[in-house]
């Protein structure tokens, strides 16, 4: 062959690096309306398990077209989920399936993309390519009415409450809505855990944490919500609401529709209610899907189940039997197939009201795991936090853990919600029903590798100029690390938890949440001998904390009580960091105020220290 059929037959192979750099160039162009850069994306992209350099980005996708080299299809869906989080319409769904075709990426992994755009567009754009969707290949399995029913009344400002039983599809339902109206407004939807508030306050300070509105002056949760909302319409899923002694689900919505109207919600009950009791919100009963013929949404989710473990299709008549076994309960499907296929047994014997420990023995070794730290946890974690942690946490590498987490959603036990960032949840119903399956030595470990790994000081950051890393800390992890700090102390690790608050002492101080730091930082101290070393150090932060706060003779009790311990020990590091941290929180007050006297003042006494 000569050298110019050489050349020819190797640029068949290459990637279209030309097209790519323009797809590139239209989504930079784009964000840079939002202000946002590709230091931005790069810095996002660690997050999710994908650490590299600028330069390293910029030789895959933004320059070099002679090089046949880009991203690989893993970091590519995290770069695709990392834009449409910062604009939810950057890409039209021609523009995105035109991407997914120049990055090479399989037929099979080409679904993956849908939900990133509208369905009737996503179907258009397969069109042009001579492909189709399969009827089954939805979000929500036969609840597409549904979904644009409910999507269609929260268009006109109004919100709803979805009830049903336990596995009905409630969450699943509720979170297709609100991606739905994200990718036709553009806006950012929010996912709130309802399971532990039991009070409007609680319910403040958990809008606060999801809505990430800064703390002002000492300003209380109610009243920042408020103000927020005067000029912003939210989009949120309260997920999972309950009736307790303080607050019941019929006072949550009454609150909610005459307080907060800006607030478009989709709540999930399984409390009984009844219309005239939640006006004027819409009572929505989701019912179980049909089951009752061979092509029933019933019979099309056992399907997709088989298809998505990577097992051959199962006879019509044992789709009959789970058909008949589950009645339509789509959790219980996923369950009972999942069961079918680790079974040797020629008919499916699945206990669907006590599925414990049998479920567990349905997962490998390396599912179970994840499950178990998910269960521990209690918490809806962001997933690119628990890839961040995954090797020391549960010996997986993010990429592993990627495919862990598809099986254990295919089999019903988790489920991934999509908003300002992916978060992944158990399932309620599973969560009640395997939370104390987790033995007391396997959650002590659990415990314990979590405290290494929010200590550990090699993480994705360090690949990050230090604005990137404090972007990140403040926007997205720190809420959830300071969750993680918190269930330690409760496990009694007050220790372990200690070196975490110091690991990320700089971060927490300049955090915006401060009564959640607040209320870690002072549980540990309550907890922790006054001997200890961390001691010191966490009396400081608090100190720093409640100067921020504005509660100045309070920071002052604890700058001194910091001081006095590190005297005790004569150690000189901490009694400079004391004396520095206080004069800082002191000048920022006498800053505040405006006198020039006392600023100068305090200017020669900062130089002194």
């Amino acid at each position: 062959m000569t050298q110019y059929g050489q050349q020819q037959s190797q640029s068949v192979m290459m990637y279209d690096k030309k097209r790519i750099n323009a797809l590139m160039r239209l989504v930079l162009a784009r964000l840079r309306a939002h202000k946002i850069g590709v230091v931005d994306i790069v810095a996002a992209l660690a997050h999710n398990g994908y650490p590299m350099s600028r330069a390293q980005f910029d030789d895959c996708m933004t320059t070099r077209p002679e090089r046949d080299t880009t991203l690989s299809v893993p970091a590519f869906q995290a770069f695709v989920r990392v834009i449409f989080r910062y604009d939810a319409s950057i890409l039209s769904a021609e523009e995105l399936l035109d991407f997914v075709n120049v990055m090479r990426v399989p037929v099979s992994l080409v679904g993956y993309f849908r939900s990133f755009v509208s369905r009737h567009a996503w179907n258009s754009a397969l069109t042009t390519y001579g492909l189709s969707m399969q009827h089954w290949d939805e979000a929500v399995i036969g609840r597409e009415r549904v979904v644009e029913q409910l999507a269609r009344y929260l268009r006109h400002q109004s919100s709803c409450i979805i009830t049903g039983e336990t596995g009905i599809g409630k969450t699943a339902v509720a979170v297709e809505v609100m991606r739905r109206l994200s990718l036709e407004r553009g806006v950012p939807t929010y996912v709130l855990d309802a399971r532990t508030i039991t009070s409007l306050t609680e319910f403040h300070d958990a809008l606060c944490e999801t809505l990430q509105l800064l703390s002002i002056e000492n300003q209380v949760s109610a009243l920042r919500v408020k103000q927020y909302l005067q000029n912003h319409y939210a989009y949120i899923v309260i997920d999972n609401v309950r009736d307790t002694d303080q607050l019941s689900v019929q006072h949550l919505v009454r609150y909610l529709s005459v307080e907060l109207p800006q607030l478009i919600c989709v709540c999930t009950t399984s409390a009984s209610v009844h219309d005239i009791d939640y006006a004027p919100f819409l009572v929505f009963q989701l019912p179980e899907l049909p089951w009752d013929s061979d092509d029933s949404a019933a019979a099309i989710l056992v399907q997709r189940t088989v298809v998505e473990f990577g097992a051959p299709p199962v006879s019509n008549t044992l789709v009959r039997a789970i058909r008949g076994q589950t009645k339509g309960n789509p959790l219980h499907i996923r369950l009972a197939t999942l069961n079918l296929l680790q079974s040797v047994a020629p008919q499916p014997t699945f206990e669907l009201h006590n599925f414990g420990a049998e479920a567990l023995s349905l997962l490998g070794h390396h599912a179970r795991a994840v499950l178990e730290v998910l269960l521990c946890l209690d918490i809806d974690i962001p997933i690119h936090l628990l890839k961040a942690m995954s090797t020391q946490l549960i010996d997986q590498t993010a990429y592993e853990l990627t495919v862990t987490l598809r099986v254990l959603q295919s089999g019903g036990f988790v489920v991934h919600l999509h908003g300002m960032t992916d978060v992944v949840t158990v399932q309620h119903t599973v969560r009640g029903a395997l939370s104390e399956t987790v033995s007391a030595v396997r959650r002590a470990d659990i415990m314990e590798r979590l405290a290494r790994a929010l200590s550990e000081s090699h993480d994705p950051h360090d690949t990050l100029t230090p604005s990137q890393r404090e972007y990140l800390d403040l926007q997205i992890d720190l809420p959830t690390i300071l969750a993680l700090t918190q269930l330690l102390i409760n496990e009694g690790e007050t220790t372990r938890a200690a070196g975490v608050i110091t690991r990320w002492s700089i971060s927490i101080v300049r955090h915006g949440h401060i009564a959640k730091a607040i209320a870690v930082v002072e549980s540990c101290l309550w907890q922790l001998p006054e001997e200890h070393m961390s001691f010191c150090v966490l009396q400081r932060i608090l100190g720093e904390l409640f100067g921020i706060n504005g509660q100045f003779p309070r920071a002052h009790v604890h700058f001194k009580a910091a001081l006095q311990n590190a005297m005790l020990r004569a150690d000189d590091i901490s009694i400079a960091q004391t004396r520095v941290s206080q004069v800082g929180s002191t000048y920022n007050f006498i800053q505040r105020s405006g006198d020039q006297q006392y600023q100068k003042s305090l200017h020669h006494l900062e130089k002194a220290e």
